[in-house]
């Protein structure tokens, strides 16, 4: 089915278009078990899903090859993203607006807040990994 959808493209303006509309009109918090307009918010959630799919299947045939090699390599690290994200994401905003100075409601707050985030979630990923391979190294059992 994806590759079907894939080879329409006309169906991304579709897609993004039932999406805005889901952002507009219905909410979905998962954490808060809020689902307002549950039937349009399941709708664009599966339309925000097939956007971003052709979006990354679009740049995956249209950037050169370190450029997805590079965003490949920086996915894998998402789940590190993620969690900085979730634990350490009030830290962040509250470091980003006393000591940079940044109104909450600036654009730069939010772009800084994200891209110490993103580093922060890059560089536990390549420390997690790295003590993984010398973990591995070092208990590897030596061959007779």
């Amino acid at each position: 089915m994806l590759q079907k959808v894939k080879n329409a493209q006309f169906l991304y303006f579709a897609f993004a278009l039932m999406w805005a509309f889901m952002i507009h009109c219905g909410s979905m918090e998962v954490a808060k078990c809020k689902y307002s307009n549950a039937g349009i918010t399941v709708i664009g959630v599966v339309c925000a899903f097939m956007v971003i799919y052709l979006l990354c299947s679009y740049l995956a045939s249209h950037l050169p090859k370190f450029v997805c090699a590079l965003l490949s390599w920086t996915g894998q690290g998402t789940a590190h993203i993620l969690i900085i994200h979730c634990l350490f994401g009030w830290y962040v905003d509250n470091f980003v607006q006393t000591t940079l100075g940044f109104d909450s409601q600036n654009i730069f707050h939010f772009a800084t807040t994200i891209l110490i985030q993103l580093a922060l979630g890059v560089l536990s990923f390549l420390t997690i990994n790295f003590a993984k391979t010398k973990i591995k190294s070092i208990t590897k059992k030596p061959t007779c």
